[in-house]
């Protein structure tokens, strides 16, 4: 599904993860006067027939699956995914005894009152129309798998890099570093990049991010045809979506930084809500066991977190809100279908797994999804879908097998796919041909030609 585009309308913008120090506090500044290394592709509206709507149909059914099976994958895709580097030095694997990336080091210093931190919201999203970001805002409470999905993505393309023909870098600082905001928050960006992304290509999950403000990671994607796509994906501290059942308004304050982003930002913007299957760890053994904790709780707290991430972000963004993807995701798929179970809904995850699921464990949030005006054509502005961003037990991520990591390489190149459609108007990584869909091609052409001859098919 992919959304529509006025031909008035600018395109979009990036994002950034942590890396911890005390630092002074910083009025906002200039913006930064380095140039954009190429063009970024205009958007343009392409459709998307293999994702569903996430809204009913004139008879009520919901379309086709949001994923179709799992189908051929590309041909280096069978290997794991490992860290082919483009700016990480892949030479020392990280394992679970190394300190790996943590946002929960010493957190940054607060950069004044509230009234600094939207101007320097307001800052980065005249950076992001300047240089042709498109923001992706990623929403959730803690433990939703924000970080890991985020990480997921990035390391796809750097594992799949020779089969997609894309090299994704890390992007230029948003925002002057001579001054102690816009460093910061670059060092913030470089550590979710390098550390983070390396330790998850090596098998160790990222924890918790804790900041003390939003950052957004600046992603270029270098096309082997000389085009660029750019991205600022938000990293955030999903406290500050968890509910307060002690206050009379329940959810807490919109962060100013992303307020100002909702009020400036003039192009389109895609709206992740994340909402995890569980909110519970699994141990290692086949098949998978759910370890300690309380799920209830934690997904009440997932189903009004995002309730409230949805009305801030109608109120803020009204004005521009039909210029917007909304993508309702069903992460952490793998805890309700085993892989490798005879059900094969893990492999093939259909459409109206995810609608019940949805409804049964978020009906406040799905419904306030589902009737989130966006304005004409809303079938290709809502989008609801499984993911899945690894097989993880605790922190440790298990190395899948073919199976697996075909389904897995599934997800992540759907997400994609649909995300680039929407703001840039152009696949990341074509679907590649499954055998079936290829046989079937050559039968019906085959068949044609035997029409053409007089001959009836078959005989």
């Amino acid at each position: 599904m992919c959304p529509d585009f006025d031909d008035d309308l600018p395109p979009p913008s990036p994002v950034r993860a942590p890396w911890e120090k005390a630092a002074p506090a910083a009025a906002p500044v200039a913006p930064s006067s380095v140039p954009a290394s190429a063009e970024p592709v205009s958007p343009a509206p392409i459709p998307d027939p293999s994702i569903a709507p996430a809204v009913p149909a004139a008879d009520g059914s919901y379309g086709e699956p949001a994923m179709t099976p799992a189908v051929a994958a590309p041909p280096d895709s069978t290997a794991p995914i490992s860290p082919t580097p483009t700016s990480v030095d892949a030479a020392a694997p990280f394992t679970t005894s190394q300190a790996p990336f943590t946002t929960s080091q010493a957190p940054f210093s607060s950069f004044g009152d509230s009234g600094d931190a939207y101007d320097n919201g307001k800052l980065i999203a005249e950076q992001l129309n300047t240089l042709g970001y498109h923001p992706v805002v990623i929403v959730g409470t803690a433990g939703a798998g924000k970080t890991a999905l985020l990480l997921s993505l990035l390391g796809y393309l750097r594992g799949a890099s020779k089969a997609t023909n894309v090299q994704v870098m890390l992007g230029q600082p948003l925002i002057d570093q001579t001054t102690a905001y816009g460093q910061q928050i670059q060092e913030q960006a470089v550590g979710l990049f390098n550390q983070a992304l390396q330790a998850f290509l090596s098998g160790v999950a990222p924890p918790a991010t804790k900041a003390s403000q939003p950052f957004f990671v600046p992603v270029e994607l270098q096309f082997h045809d000389g085009k660029v796509q750019r991205y600022a994906f938000l990293e955030s501290d999903g406290e500050w979506y968890r509910p307060d059942y002690n206050s009379p308004a329940l959810y807490k304050d919109l962060r100013p930084e992303l307020e100002a982003l909702f009020n400036h930002f003039k192009g389109s913007i895609s709206m992740f809500y994340v909402a995890p299957a569980t909110q519970m760890s699994f141990d290692g053994a086949s098949p998978r066991r759910p370890v300690g904790g309380s799920n209830a709780a934690s997904m009440r707290d997932a189903a009004q977190g995002l309730v409230g991430a949805m009305q801030h972000y109608s109120q803020h963004r009204a004005h521009k809100r039909r210029l917007d993807l909304q993508m309702f995701l069903l992460t952490k798929w793998d805890s309700v279908f085993e892989p490798g179970a005879a059900s094969r809904g893990f492999e093939e995850p259909q459409l109206e797994d995810a609608v019940a699921f949805a409804r049964d464990h978020y009906s406040d949030a799905f419904a306030y999804f589902e009737s989130m005006n966006v304005g004409d054509r809303p079938e290709r502005k809502k989008v609801v879908m499984q993911y899945s961003s690894g097989l993880m037990s605790n922190r440790i991520i298990a190395s899948p097998d073919r199976i697996e990591l075909r389904a897995l390489h599934t997800y992540h190149r759907r997400l994609w796919n649909l995300l680039s459609r929407f703001a840039f108007g152009v696949q990341v990584d074509p679907e590649p041909i499954s055998p079936r869909s290829l046989f079937s091609g050559l039968r019906n052409a085959t068949d044609s030609m035997l029409g053409l001859l007089g001959v009836k098919p078959g005989k």
